[in-house]
């Protein structure tokens, strides 16, 4: 291949190969720095709009990117050949509530929901004096650029596109929305035209968001339509030869939809899902692809807990603590695996809150033999004994009980690895006695066989919904973010407990569990598909996220961003091809 130079910010030769931006340029542009506008300088002779970058800015709420792959759709397979674009890309990277108003927040202000404020559907909260919209913040700018926005949904109107010199809303009508934007196109002079359009997330809601639904597809393939529409008419303008325009296509949320492929990180949430994509006649094709999500291997160290006749256990001092009396709820969930797969142990104590065995106030959990396999139990003073699944199989497991005194049936309920088992109806018998919490091995049984780690204890002064078991019991590292946190009673991770003779208590809730017996710890790497384990920021930044869009924008139009904005969104730099005559 020949070797081609361009010079960025200077004037530029005809050339008529592709220039690649170094992957090192892409990776180091950072979140606050500026990248320089990669565009030709025109002589000075030529007319004053000659060169002067625009946007057409399409939101579309619902588009799913997995269903823009799976789909095709004609337009944008092939204006694709001229773009940067990811079919992975995310909305949001928390695991708060996610909703097309926070989508929009994010979108606009280029900042994540923390700061801007919108984290339901209440548009009321944005924080806009704090953080401006894109609008507010380019009028601010004087530099002579004048924005308009065509909106479907009034709320997103009036809250956010406000600030637009020039803001229409047209109540839910994407058709409207389509035609004034069309006109404004084609005889209009502004430098930022927005496109917002719902219909594709009001068809995901009332049918579906999977992409083998006929009427999402058909709304997909609608909004493709429109955005061939946009583009004609933007390409068809007269003074377009003489623009630098780029095309942004994005999605505030996608939606719920069905999946065979176990992934517990935000890239594995379909509401998160979208699509992205930066559109230039001056670009060459060029894929963000999302990382490998399915395989984060959870990873550490783990007290070994051996039942020989010296037995190592882990024990509160205070036996008053975590007496739950009979009227108190509770959820306890405890990490578990057997350093023995296939060991056909019964009725060993893993963890426990009892004087003795399988009588008397309190609880334990404890293994036994059903259907040939090790599961887990729960015993307790309340009632019926309920069971989880196998626990000996030489794979990490989480156990959950949930005592939830208000409900009905199923008032105790057994979880392994986030997945319901089995439930009983709790009497209102008191748990209370003077045995401290303990995990191992413990009188009332005398199995010596069993050889386990276990790790990542916690206990809550709240019932978890079924729901809430589902999408909390495989968090492996449990901080401040957790949505539970504020009823975290007693929490014993273990992970970096290497050396001490405690297990650490880390809220400063509850006391350290002090280590008896032979113990040694054992450290560990396994890929669990049930467990969640943390993941850094960076990782989610691979593809493009909403609060990139913004960023591009002002990058795009020179708008240097200074530190004082706190925009959380980075530059992205696609592949240029220079198509001068």
């Amino acid at each position: 291949m020949k070797e081609q130079i361009i010079t960025i910010g200077n004037k530029m030769r005809s050339v008529a190969y592709a220039v690649l931006i170094p992957i090192s340029l892409l990776m180091t542009i950072s979140c606050n720095k500026d990248f320089p506008k990669i565009l030709k300088e025109y002589p000075t002779d030529l007319p004053a709009e000659a060169g002067r970058t625009k946007v057409l800015y399409i939101l579309v709420d619902g588009l799913r990117g997995k269903a823009v792959q799976d789909l095709e759709p004609p337009t944008l397979k092939r204006i694709k050949r001229k773009s940067l674009y990811t079919y992975g890309a995310l909305a949001d990277t928390s695991r708060t509530v996610m909703t097309k108003e926070s989508g929009w927040a994010t979108l606009l202000t280029g900042v994540e929901a923390h700061k801007h404020g919108v984290v339901s559907d209440d548009l009321s909260l944005a924080k806009l004096t704090e953080f401006p919209t894109l609008f507010a913040r380019v009028k601010a700018e004087n530099k002579g650029y004048t924005s308009v926005a065509f909106t479907s949904s009034n709320e997103l109107g009036a809250a956010l596109t406000k600030d637009a010199d020039n803001q229409k809303s047209f109540a839910g009508d994407d058709a409207l929305t389509l035609q004034n934007t069309i006109q404004e196109l084609q005889n209009g002079q502004s430098d930022i035209v927005f496109a917002q359009f719902g219909d594709v997330e009001e068809v995901g809601k009332q049918s579906s968001y999977e992409s083998t639904d006929p009427l999402y597809a058909d709304a997909v393939k609608d909004i493709d339509t429109k955005i061939e529409a946009l583009i004609t008419a933007m390409e068809k303008r007269a003074s377009f030869e003489r623009e630098e325009w780029l095309v942004v296509i994005t999605s505030s949320k996608g939606g719920e939809a069905a999946t065979t492929v176990i992934d517990n990180t935000v890239y594995g949430d379909p509401v998160r899902n979208t699509f992205t994509m930066f559109y230039s006649p001056k670009f060459a094709e060029k894929v963000l692809a999302r990382p490998n999500s399915t395989e984060i291997p959870f990873g550490g160290n783990a007290l070994r807990f051996t039942y020989g006749a010296t037995p190592v256990n882990a024990k509160l001092d205070d036996v008053n603590a975590f007496n739950f009396g009979n009227d108190k709820d509770f959820t306890i969930t405890l990490f578990i695996k057997s350093n023995i797969p296939g060991g056909n142990w019964n009725y060993p104590i893993f963890l426990s809150k009892r004087v003795e065995g399988f009588a008397g106030a309190g609880w334990n959990m404890f293994g036994e033999v059903r259907d040939g396999k090790m599961a887990w139990g729960f015993n307790s003073a309340l009632g019926s004994q309920v069971f989880g699944t196998q626990i000996n199989d030489g794979n990490w497991h989480s156990m959950t009980i949930v005592v939830d005194r208000t409900g009905d049936a199923d008032s105790v309920r057994a979880f392994t690895d986030g997945v319901f088992n089995q439930g009983a109806t709790a009497d209102s018998d008191n748990l209370d006695n003077t045995s401290p919490l303990a995990m191992g091995r413990w009188p009332g049984n005398n199995n010596a066989d069993p050889d386990v780690l276990m790790a990542n204890l916690q206990v809550y002064n709240t019932a978890f919904t079924r729901k809430e078991v589902k999408d909390l019991a495989g968090i492996t590292h449990v901080d401040e973010t957790h949505p539970k946190y504020s009823a975290l009673i007693g929490y014993w991770p273990g992970y970096d407990d290497v050396g001490k003779s405690v297990l650490t208590e880390v809220t400063g809730r509850a006391g350290d569990m002090k280590i008896t017996g032979p113990y040694n710890w054992m450290s560990f790497g396994d890929v669990v598909s049930h467990f969640k384990p943390p993941i850094t920021y960076a990782f989610y930044r691979v593809v493009p996220n909403s609060v990139d869009i913004s960023f591009m924008i002002y990058k795009w139009m020179g708008i240097n961003t200074p530190v004082s904005w706190q925009l959380d969104g980075k530059s992205w730099a696609p592949l240029f091809v220079d198509i001068r005559d």
